[in-house]
């Protein structure tokens, strides 16, 4: 091992800067140069801490590891002389569990970010449960209120068989709290209900399946919005600015669009670089009634890494008075071309549907 790493240089043994920085001072650029120098000299100038972390590198030191999950930062819990088994007893335990915790945090002017709520059985199985928070919980009643959504989705229920002896409340992650005022304040207030609606919806269905759509500064329409969980997101998903139309203009695009963009089939237009007058799209046939376009859409070369299509978007109505956003991936003529140079018909796609 010795001889692999000695070519590396010296701060691959993620010393800090200061320690780096005497090493290269020193004319010590590798770790191998390090190594040759005697250790009681390495630890009198940098201190038993790099030592250990060279002798490790080298293979000639222990790397020990700490299997133990790190302490949360507040516990409570409550132990009982003769085991509970009902909801009504083990949700009134957890209401009290939670005032306490709160009270704990309060002292040191903080809030929970992540809870945990353990139970243990008389047989020694242990069941826990977790919820996440969008933002510090300060008050005991949404503690309990979030581990009542958690318990009631389990697919399993909580299963006390001959009891539990044993309850425990745990912030795992807790965080300092900005007091903001709530009463005066609409916006704020207004905010922190959006937070626990989200909270409350992500305990009981999970936190990756509740999103908000972040805009993002492209004119690609599938690129236009990034969805992000709405717990780590949500502040900055009700501060973003969205392009604005007026009230009395028409939606330009359909408020959701496929994952993936369908094809269908469309007979020669026509006008060259017109609208089809009918497609066929999920083996349907739909004739074109009204139409809206095109809106040209040149996509981002720099990224694509390579040739791309020009998009014209058609915003276009059937006789049925289904709403369809279609576009035709690349020009008239112009942009595909077969093996011998000759121009080909483009494709046809429909994007999203209107409301």
């Amino acid at each position: 091992e010795a001889g692999a790493v000695g070519p590396l240089p010296v701060f691959t043994l993620g010393a800090d800067e200061a320690i780096a920085s005497g090493l290269r001072r020193a004319g010590l650029k590798t770790i191998g140069d390090v190594a040759s120098r005697a250790r009681h000299e390495l630890t009198a100038r940098f201190g038993a801490a790099f030592t250990r972390r060279l002798e490790q590198a080298l293979g000639q030191g222990d790397a020990p590891i700490c299997p133990r999950k790190p302490l949360p930062d507040y516990i409570v819990e409550q132990r009982f002389a003769e085991p509970v088994a009902t909801e009504t007893v083990i949700s009134a335990t957890l209401s009290r569990l939670a005032v306490t915790l709160v009270a704990s945090m309060e002292k040191q002017g903080k809030g929970a970010r992540r809870l945990e709520a353990a139970f243990f059985r008389t047989d020694g199985v242990v069941r826990t449960l977790a919820v996440d928070t969008g933002q510090a919980v300060t008050r005991g009643s949404v503690i309990d209120r979030l581990f009542r959504e958690r318990l009631d989705s389990l697919s399993d229920p909580l299963d006390p068989g001959f009891g539990f002896d044993l309850i425990r409340l745990a912030a795992s992650r807790a965080e300092i709290v900005v007091q903001q005022q709530r009463d005066l304040d609409s916006h704020v207030r207004d905010n922190d209900e959006l937070a626990a609606l989200v909270d409350r919806i992500a305990a009981r269905i999970g936190g990756k399946r509740v999103v908000v759509h972040l805009p993002q500064d492209t004119h690609i329409p599938e690129r236009a919005a990034l969805a992000a969980p709405a717990q780590q997101h949500l502040s900055a998903a009700t501060a973003a600015s969205w392009p604005a139309r007026a009230a009395s203009e028409p939606p330009l695009r359909p408020l959701r669009l496929f994952d993936k963009p369908e094809p269908i089939k469309v007979p020669l237009a026509m006008v060259p670089d017109g609208p089809p007058h009918q497609f066929t799209w999920r083996r349907a046939l739909h004739a074109v009634v009204r139409v809206e376009g095109p809106e040209r859409i040149a996509m981002e070369w720099w990224r694509q890494g390579g040739k791309v299509l020009t998009r014209d978007y058609f915003r276009i109505e059937d006789a049925e008075g289904l709403r369809f956003w279609i576009f035709r991936d690349g020009l008239y003529e112009g942009e595909l071309k077969d093996e011998e140079g000759r121009p080909v018909p483009a494709n046809w796609f429909v994007h999203g549907l209107f409301a």
